[in-house]
């Protein structure tokens, strides 16, 4: 009897030291698959959930480190995958310079809200509006019932442009300052349209699009949104002027596809030093991811980002205070 639990606790200490490293092999295959997006559509995929990545990471870890002797080769492994994760995480809490929250007086208050085409609580957006007091505000899947409602924020944002739609694609623009050269664009799929128009501020020019690329849900709708966000990164770049690019662009900043058009246009994301800020989620908040974003061109500054409250949508609006350079 002795002999043959001596046996078992070989053969436990043994399958015990290759699952670990089975899951971490594993792990470390699904961390790196992001990076190899443009092979495949479900490869892409991947890379939206590096924040939970880091947190599984972590505890792998912690478990790991317990079991140093049995799991050597599977600690390395996981030690590889946590330089990665916390590389991708980390320099989005980090202070950036050119953000600067004490900057007296404040330009600009821009918000961003998928409202949820289904969502039927109108008065809990205007009542948000309200309580932001923004400058400028973009609604995203509205359509003409909301089209409607949102006429009741012009007291205090006088200026629009609407496009409600039946489906997904319905934006709309309110602002307090005049709405200028605005046009409705397809940025290369046709029947998603996007706004386009210039404010004033402080005697500057500034060129806001509010937009609302496809949720690549399916291999079709993945290719339009990479085609749309092709197409703007492209019209983003001949603009010489300060540019802001909000809405929710379903992607978030891990994909190669949002680093591409970052590349291709020198913006940056507001909430890049104010940390990850996730927006939106499926059935529970553990996993959000951040799909709605506010990109700034070089000139503007960021005095402060974040996510606002509830307003019935599977989405949570954005804010961010910008200072035009």
């Amino acid at each position: 009897m002795k002999i043959s639990l001596a046996k078992l606790a070989v053969i436990w200490q043994v399958a015990s030291k290759n699952i670990w490293l089975l899951a971490t092999l594993s792990f470390t295959l699904i961390t790196l698959a992001g990076y190899f997006g443009k092979l495949h559509f479900i490869l892409e995929q991947t890379s939206h959930l590096r924040l939970h990545y880091l947190l599984v990471n972590i505890c792998l870890m912690v478990v790991l480190l317990w079991l140093a002797r049995q799991a050597k080769i599977a600690l390395a492994f996981c030690a590889f995958c946590l330089v990665i994760n916390l590389a991708e995480i980390v320099p989005w809490y980090l202070p950036l310079w050119g953000n600067n929250p004490s900057m007296t007086g404040q330009n600009l208050r821009v918000v961003a809200s998928n409202v949820l085409r289904s969502n039927i609580d109108y008065s809990r957006v205007i009542s948000w509006v309200r309580q932001e007091q923004p400058d400028l505000a973009v609604f995203l899947e509205i359509h003409n019932d909301w089209s409607r409602e949102l006429e009741k924020v012009k007291d205090i944002l006088p200026y629009s442009l609407s496009y409600p739609q039946d489906g997904y694609y319905g934006v709309a623009i309110y602002s307090k300052l005049p709405l200028e050269n605005g046009i409705y664009q397809e940025f290369g799929v046709k029947g998603i349209v996007s706004i386009v128009a210039d404010v004033t501020v402080r005697g500057k020019k500034v060129t806001v699009i509010g937009t609302h690329p496809a949720a690549p849900l399916k291999v079709k709708y993945f290719h339009w949104r990479n085609i749309q966000l092709g197409e703007m990164s492209r019209y983003v770049s001949q603009l010489n002027q300060p540019t802001i690019v909000i809405g929710d662009l379903n992607i978030t900043m891990w994909s190669p596809y949002y680093k591409d058009f970052i590349a291709s246009t020198g913006m940056r994301n507001a909430r890049k030093g104010f940390g990850v800020q996730p927006t939106w989620y499926k059935k529970s908040p553990i996993f959000a991811i951040p799909l709605d974003h506010c990109l700034v061109s070089p000139e503007i500054q960021v005095l402060n980002s974040g996510v606002g409250d509830n307003v019935g949508s599977d989405h949570l609006p954005i804010i961010v205070d910008l200072a035009i350079n």
